[in-house]
């Protein structure tokens, strides 16, 4: 018979009918490994995470927005018959701009959710969950001097984002209701992100190393992001998934009930 915190994990992230469908199979080992599809409230959680923790409107800047004061003409001053003239000057663009972006491209919609390898391991549940999300990185270089526009390109990439994490899950029930509630308290143990695909989409009409330079610049802008947001990963995550606690209780009277009014939910 499958571990009773198994069948609690399988019921909070697939719903009853997987619940039902793991205990019917808690002898198949290839059945507890397979990936399985998330209720809608589990995958509205993990997603809310993942826009959390995967890189989303940043934004980096290198000398954008930089001036200089240049000459703009002469301005006469006159004090009686007296006429005097000052230089006048003014703020005008100038240098090397640099900006790049990162935003994800409509999480609600676009993100791939998928728990795998549900298993036991001392007293907790533990399962595999990986998050699939697409964004778009963009960057832009603009050479100004004393005012005048140079030259200014600009490149535009979609990369698919993979978080990835070990999830260990407590039971607690609350025996001061029967049957009692039960509360899932998860703790991430392990987590990653990486690049699974990085395709340039757009790029400016131009050629030469400068547009080179800042194609394979965008890559790396996002390579140094996720390796920023790597670190202390499952520190920040389990800090969301404490501020969740309160949508992770259950009550075992309700699921019951829902048990009993769906007598063809077991599989045959």
């Amino acid at each position: 018979m499958l571990p009773r915190r198994q069948f609690l994990l399988a019921l909070a992230v697939g719903a009853v009918d997987s619940a039902l469908r793991y205990v019917n199979a808690a002898d198949d080992e290839t059945a507890l490994a397979e990936s399985f599809t998330p209720s809608a409230e589990f995958q509205a959680l993990i997603t809310r995470l993942a826009r959390e923790h995967l890189p989303d409107k940043y934004e980096k800047t290198k000398n954008w927005g930089k001036t200089t004061r240049v000459f703009d003409g002469w301005k006469l001053e006159r004090d009686g018959l007296k006429v005097e003239t000052r230089r006048r000057f003014k703020d005008a663009n100038d240098g090397a701009w640099q900006k790049y972006t990162i935003r994800l491209l409509d999480p609600e919609h676009k993100f791939d959710v998928r728990v795998a390898n549900l298993r036991q391991r001392e007293s907790q549940a533990v399962c595999d969950v990986t998050v699939v999300g697409l964004a778009r990185v963009s960057g832009r270089h603009t050479q100004w001097e004393n005012g005048v526009q140079l030259i200014s390109i600009g490149a535009e990439a979609d990369a698919r984002l993979r978080l990835r994490a070990e999830l260990a899950v407590a039971m607690k029930l609350d025996p001061t209701k029967f049957p009692p509630d039960f509360a899932l308290q998860p703790r991430v143990t392990k987590a990653d992100l990486d690049i699974l695909e990085f395709k340039i989409r757009r790029i400016s009409h131009f050629g030469g190393p400068m547009v080179k330079s800042l194609s394979s610049t965008v890559r790396e802008v996002l390579e140094d992001k996720i390796a920023e947001d790597r670190h202390k990963l499952v520190e920040r995550l389990n800090k969301s998934l404490a501020k969740q606690q309160s949508k992770l209780r259950f009550s075992a009277a309700d699921w019951l009930s829902s048990l009993n009014s769906k007598p063809d939910s077991q599989p045959k």
